[in-house]
């Protein structure tokens, strides 16, 4: 029997679910061994001592500690040649000198890698475990790396934002704290490389207060011309200055902003923009049968920030395809229902029809909860006829608490 061309053999074992699977492909032909292989040791997640995983993911993963990772690199030093994506979990007393004796013998092809901080209560100083000046600082310059991930770190060099951004296609920071002195010593930088930067915080919106304003005392918003994806997420309005003076209403092309206070659209013209997502927290207490905000974007209201905004959109987004609102609403004094079918509500003007979203397929509202969702559906057909006739409106509801 001719043997499988090696494209063929990958297919097959691209179309295997399941690792337990995989591994059975691979004992079950010598002629998978090496398809499987490459598969079952492309991702990896090494941590430094035993700790509960809070890893879902869907596929073959290797989990290790150090120490494991170390006995099988030294056992079975081609294993880690097929890893593309590696996740490392560092404590304040991460053993680095372990992960060195992983790494850097064999220099893996990465193409993503993550270096987080899950397991421990408190976020680690990157500062005291020397990242930017240990040897494992060689990872940063794999010329293979495409997108790197730092999460749940303090003590992050005010350098080190644009250098990740001069190196990397993506860049991922999630409940980091930058510096505020400068670097004695800054990183090298080279022109601006990214095209997409989340920056994200998981805690709270409502109480992060300070990230965004340190965030534009480093100069972020002069190293991001060319960014074509962008989501953030900030408590503070300070953001609206790197979205303003950052130089990229004519690359971005796609906007999530999980914030506080909604954007002034009316000072940017997105004239590249086609996806859009909008997530907002709404504080309320109902007071004699009225919704009264604490301070913060209104929705519904006959007079808010959020309908300035869809009033906006046709001029400071020609070229919008997709539009996601998600609205949580934590409601002090209750019960709340939306607006009912026998109740005026005012439609959007620039929604009664079509004609100022030409390229618009989509709008979908995502409610924190069920409960919340209740009355909304018909409440928004009537704020935007256009789009219901249209047949584009959707809606979902999601957990804003995992969110």
């Amino acid at each position: 029997m001719p043997a499988l061309a090696q494209e063929l053999l990958d297919e097959i074992t691209q179309s295997v679910d399941g690792t337990q699977n995989v591994k059975a492909l691979s004992l079950a032909s010598r002629a998978f061994r090496s398809s499987s292989q490459r598969r079952l040791f492309r991702t990896w997640l090494l941590y430094d001592r035993d700790a509960r995983l809070l890893f879902a993911g869907n596929g073959p993963l290797v989990v290790a500690t150090f120490k494991n990772a170390q006995k099988m690199a030294d056992s079975f030093p081609h294993l880690l040649d097929h890893a593309r994506d590696l996740t490392v979990d560092l404590r304040q007393d991460a053993p680095l000198e372990l992960l060195e004796d992983v790494l850097l013998p064999h220099a893996p092809p990465l193409v993503r890698l993550c270096i987080r901080n899950q397991f421990s209560l408190h976020r680690v100083n990157m500062r005291d475990l020397n990242l930017t000046t240990s040897p494992l600082a060689h990872l940063f310059f794999l010329p293979t790396l495409r997108s790197f991930s730092l999460e749940n770190f303090v003590g992050v060099p005010r350098s080190f934002i644009p250098f990740a951004m001069s190196r990397f296609d993506e860049v991922n920071f999630v409940d980091i704290g930058i510096e505020r002195a400068p670097d004695d010593s800054p990183l090298p930088l080279r022109p601006i490389k990214a095209k997409t930067l989340n920056f994200r915080s998981q805690s709270d919106i409502l109480y992060d207060r300070d990230r965004f304003t340190i965030i534009l005392d480093i100069g972020l918003e002069r190293h991001l011309r060319g960014l074509r994806i962008l989501r953030l997420s900030s408590g503070n309005a300070s953001w609206r200055t790197l979205l303003k003076e950052g130089d990229i209403t004519q690359t971005l092309e796609h906007l999530e902003i999980k914030v506080k206070y909604l954007p002034r659209f009316s000072e940017c013209a997105f004239t590249t923009l086609r996806v859009l997502r909008l997530d907002f927290h709404i504080l309320a207490k109902v007071l004699s049968g009225s919704l009264e905000s604490d301070g913060l974007p209104m929705f519904p209201s006959s007079v808010s920030s959020f309908e300035d905004l869809m009033e906006l959109l046709p001029v400071s987004t020609p070229a919008l395809e997709s539009l996601t609102v998600c609205i949580s609403v934590t409601v002090i004094v209750g019960p709340y229902s939306w607006p009912g079918p026998d109740e005026n509500v005012e439609p959007f003007p620039s929604f009664v029809s079509m004609q100022h979203f030409p390229k618009l397929n989509g709008i979908h509202f995502a409610i924190a909860s069920a409960e919340d969702a209740v009355g909304f559906e018909n409440y928004a057909e009537r704020l935007f006829p256009g789009p219901c006739a249209a047949h584009i409106l959707s809606y979902s509801t999601f957990d804003f608490s995992l969110f």
